[in-house]
């Protein structure tokens, strides 16, 4: 029997930071100019009363979404004045959307470009001002408020590709739908985050087994068993996953952080999962697996 194989990844390195460990700004200028986008979200935490005056327009400061808005565009294009190793870039596109949520106001920006390099930074520059400039508007009326979960989401250009993701409502249609297209579109793994509770809210596996045609409970089981050696309240997910047809649909909790501990979990074994769903041997995923292990 011929020996396997031990695959290993090669070791990541830090691009900002040149052989003898000082900081350095990436040359790409060998790089060709594409067409770059990025999308970032985070949260500022609000109580109802605080949202009610910011729907009603009754805030001390006036129109704080207005504000908050230009805020982050502004912040988008002086990206390379506030992170120091930031290249400056041309941009051609820079949006930020503010939605008034049940617990708060949910950011979301959009920057795009035709650059040597991506313009993710940007992204996340426009939503964390946007979220202080709401801050700084509403601190009188509720000095609690927080801001929180800001990341990036989406980008596409460049040589790593696409990284894509989208934002749906606690409705189980709509929910079922976006998985639906994201299988449509390509995804042979589709994650889900959040939804998972007992909450009226929580509906995301009611959606997700409306799209499986069978149930993977090894999965659910193991993240609920990380869940809940770090907290009793993990007993309460009612994660799912499961294959829709050679897609693989997995239910992964909302906060960022149980994410990436059920991540943790879930990636050494997704190689192997993606060959069988695909009707491979799964022979290569196993040694991916055994070499993350």
């Amino acid at each position: 029997m011929p020996a396997r194989r031990r695959i290993v990844a090669p070791p990541k390195k830090l691009t900002h930071v040149d052989a003898k460990g000082a900081a350095r700004m990436v040359d790409v200028s060998a790089k060709p100019a594409t067409d770059r986008r990025a999308t970032a979200r985070g949260k500022l935490m609000l109580s109802r009363e605080t949202l009610e005056l910011v729907r009603s327009g009754r805030t001390p400061k006036g129109d704080v979404l207005a504000a908050a808005r230009i805020a982050g565009i502004m912040a988008a294009k002086r990206t390379p004045d506030l992170v120091p190793l930031t290249h400056p870039l041309p941009l051609s596109h820079a949006s930020v959307d503010l939605v008034l949520a049940t617990d708060g106001i949910d950011i979301e920006a959009t920057v795009g470009t035709t650059a040597p390099t991506g313009v993710e930074m940007e992204a996340l520059m426009a939503v964390t001002i946007a979220g202080l400039t709401l801050y700084d508007m509403l601190k009188a009326v509720e000095r609690g408020a927080r801001l929180t979960d800001v990341r990036l989401v989406a980008k596409s250009g460049g040589r790593s590709g696409e990284y894509p993701s989208a934002l749906v409502a606690d409705d189980i249609a709509q929910v079922a739908n976006a998985i639906l297209d994201a299988i449509r579109a390509g995804a042979n793994v589709v994650l889900t985050s959040g939804g998972t509770g007992l909450s009226p809210n929580d509906v995301t596996p009611e959606a997700t087994r409306r799209v499986i045609d069978r149930e993977v409970p090894g999965i659910a089981e193991a993240l609920r068993a990380r869940a809940l050696a770090k907290t009793p309240h993990g007993m309460l997910s009612r994660g799912v996953a499961g294959a829709a047809g050679a897609a693989l649909v997995v239910n992964l909790p909302g906060s960022p952080r149980a994410v990436r501990e059920s991540l943790e979990i879930l990636l050494p074994v997704l190689p192997h999962a993606v060959e069988l769903l695909a009707g491979e041997t799964g022979e290569r995923g196993h040694a991916r697996g055994r070499a993350g292990s």
